[in-house]
C-alpha cells in the first residue's frame, strides 16, 4: 500500500466495508510506516479490542498516550482497556487523568461510575453517571447504566425513567426494552410489560428471558393461549427450563389438557424434585391420594392467579360461595345483628369478607398467598390481615377467641380434615359458630380429585362434628361454582361449638 492511503477517514472506511482481518493488516502497516501517528497507534489499539487481544490494545494506547499526554480519548480508551482487564486502579488514574485535562467529560464520569458499580459501590456509581448526565443529557449510555444501578437498589420508577430515555435516544435498543418491560412487570402495569417485551422478542428473537417473562404478563392478563404459546417457544430455545415446565403443566390443567398436564408436572417434577405442585398434581392426575395440598402449591397457586381471581371466578365459574355463607350465617344469627369477633379462613382476595363486614366488630383474615393479601387490604374490609397457615395461626397460644370463623372454599385443599377442626373448636368462644363450605364425596372420607382438590363425604363432616363438640346447625347441598359449565355439587355447614360435659 502506498503511505499517502494512510489515513483515519480510508480506515474507518474500510472498517465499514471489509473484514476485520483485512483492516487489521492494514491498521499493522499503518502503524508500521507511521511510528508515531496518533490516529494509527488509537485505531490499532481498537482493532485489537474487537478482536479480543486485550493485551495488544493495551499496548497501543499506551504507546499513543506517551505521544500526546494531553489528549484525553487516549486516557478514556487505555482506562476502558484496563477496566476490562481487571486493573480498576490503573483505570481510574487514567478516568481522572482525563477530568485534569477535560473537567467536564461527560464520558469520563459515565465510566468511573460504570467501575463503581462493578465493585457494587452502587451510591457512588450512581453520582457519577448524574454528573455525566448533567453534562450530556441525551448521553444514553450515562441513562442505561443509572437506569441498572436503581433497578438494583429496587428504585423501579426511577430504573425506568431512565430506561424510557434509553428507548427516547436508541429506539431499537433490545435490553433497555426487555429491562423497561421488568420494571413494568413488577409494578403490575401489564399492558405497557407486554409492550416492551414484544418489542424485546421483535430486535431479538431468540430471547428467553424475554419469552419467560412475556409468558408471565399473559397469564397476568388472562390470556392463556398466548402464555401457552409463548412458553413453549421458551421451552423450544430451552427445553430443560423446569419452570417453564410447570407454567406449561399450569396452564393445561387450566385448559382442561390434562394429559399434556401430565406430561409437563412429570418433566417439571424430574427437572426439579423439589417443586411441591408437581408432585401434588401428578398425584391429583394419576388417581394417588395424600393427606393434604403442600402449603408451597397453594401459594404459588393463589400468587399467580391473584390478578385475575375476582373475575374468573364470577364470571367464568359463577362462584357462588361468599353470599350462600352469608345467608347461612344471617339466617342463625336471629335477632342478633352481630356475629362479634370473626376469622376468615383464606380470606383470598376478600370475596367472604365484604359480605361479612356488617356482622363483624372485628374481621381478622389469613391468607399463605402475599398477593391475595394485597388485593384484600386493598377492600379496607379488615382490621388485621396475616399471611399464615391456618393451622399454625389457629394454634397459636393465647389467641384471643373469635365468635364465628368462615372457611369458604378453603377445606378443598386439605384432605384429612382432624387438625383443622380441632384448631377451630379451640379458637371459637363458647356458642362460637364455624361455617364453610366443602365439595361433595358420596362415601367414604375424603378423595383427591383430578383438579388437585379434596372432595369429602357429610359422614367424615358429622364425624369430625361430634369429636370436636360441635353442634351441626345448618348441613345444605348447594353448587358452590362451575367448572367447565357443569356445576360442581358441594356442601354447606354450620356448626356451633358446645360445651364439653362437665364444663
Amino acid at each position: 500500500m502506498v503511505a499517502d492511503n494512510y489515513n483515519l477517514t480510508h480506515a474507518q472506511a474500510l472498517l465499514k466495508e471489509e473484514p476485520l482481518e483485512k483492516v487489521s493488516s492494514y491498521a499493522e502497516e499503518w502503524v508500521k510506516s507511521s511510528p508515531h501517528s496518533l490516529d494509527a497507534l488509537q485505531f490499532c489499539g481498537m482493532i485489537s479490542v474487537k478482536k479480543n487481544n486485550l493485551q495488544k490494545a493495551l499496548d497501543y494506547f499506551k504507546r499513543a498516550v506517551l505521544q500526546k499526554p494531553t489528549e484525553v480519548s487516549c486516557h478514556i480508551n487505555l482506562s476502558n482497556v484496563y477496566l476490562a482487564l481487571g486493573q480498576n486502579i490503573e483505570a481510574l488514574m487514567h478516568l481522572h487523568q482525563a477530568l485534569r485535562i477535560q473537567p467536564l467529560h461527560a464520558e469520563a464520569y459515565n465510566n468511573i461510575g460504570r467501575l463503581l458499580y462493578k465493585q457494587r459501590r452502587i451510591e457512588e456509581a450512581i453520582l457519577n453517571f448524574e454528573k455525566a448526565l448533567r453534562i450530556d443529557p441525551d448521553y444514553w449510555e450515562a441513562h442505561y447504566n443509572l437506569a441498572h444501578s436503581f433497578a438494583l437498589q429496587n428504585q423501579i420508577n426511577r430504573a425506568a425513567t431512565h430506561y424510557q430515555e434509553v428507548i427516547r435516544l436508541f429506539p431499537l435498543h433490545p435490553v433497555a426494552h426487555f429491562n423497561l418491560g421488568l420494571a413494568y412487570l413488577d409494578e403490575e402495569n401489564y399492558i405497557e410489560a407486554e409492550k416492551h417485551l414484544s418489542t424485546a422478542l421483535t430486535l431479538k428473537e431468540d430471547n428467553f428471558e424475554a419469552l419467560k417473562q412475556l409468558g408471565q404478563v399473559y397469564v397476568m392478563l388472562g390470556r392463556i393461549n398466548e402464555a401457552l404459546q409463548t412458553y413453549e417457544k421458551a421451552l423450544s430455545l430451552s427445553p430443560t427450563a423446569a419452570d417453564i415446565h410447570h407454567n406449561l403443566a399450569i396452564l393445561y390443567l387450566r385448559n382442561e389438557d390434562r394429559t399434556k398436564a401430565f406430561f409437563h408436572f412429570k418433566e417439571a417434577l424430574s427437572l426439579d424434585p423439589t417443586n411441591d405442585t408437581a408432585k401434588h398434581m401428578i398425584m391429583a392426575l394419576s388417581h394417588t391420594q395424600t393427606t393434604a395440598a403442600p402449603l408451597p402449591y397453594i401459594t404459588q397457586l393463589f400468587d399467580q392467579y391473584a390478578d385475575y381471581y375476582d373475575e374468573h371466578l364470577k364470571n367464568k365459574l359463577r362462584y357462588q360461595v361468599p353470599h350462600l355463607l352469608r345467608n347461612a350465617i344471617g339466617q342463625g344469627l336471629g335477632n342478633n345483628p352481630t356475629a362479634g369477633r370473626v376469622l376468615d379462613l383464606g380470606c383470598g382476595t376478600g370475596l367472604c369478607g365484604i359480605f361479612f363486614r356488617d356482622l363483624a366488630l372485628e374481621l381478622i383474615g389469613i391468607d399463605l398467598s402475599p398477593k391475595m393479601l394485597k388485593k384484600a387490604k386493598a377492600l379496607g374490609a379488615y382490621e388485621k390481615l396475616f399471611r399464615s397457615d391456618l393451622n399454625e395461626y389457629l394454634s397459636q397460644e393465647q389467641l384471643e377467641p373469635f365468635n364465628l370463623i368462615i372457611a369458604g372454599d378453603v377445606l378443598v385443599y386439605s384432605g384429612a380434615l382432624h387438625q383443622i377442626f380441632k384448631n377451630v373448636a379451640q379458637a371459637l368462644a363458647p356458642q362460637g359458630k364455624f361455617g364453610f363450605t366443602t365439595e361433595h364425596l358420596e362415601t367414604g372420607t375424603y378423595y383427591l380429585q383430578p383438579t388437585g382438590r379434596f372432595a369429602h363425604s357429610s359422614q367424615y363432616i358429622r364425624q369430625l362434628a361430634e369429636e370436636n363438640h360441635f353442634t351441626i346447625e345448618l348441613e345444605e347441598s348447594i353448587v358452590p361454582r362451575e367448572h367447565e359449565g357443569v356445576a360442581i355439587q358441594g356442601q354447606l355447614y354450620v356448626l356451633k361449638k358446645h360445651l364439653k360435659q362437665g364444663d
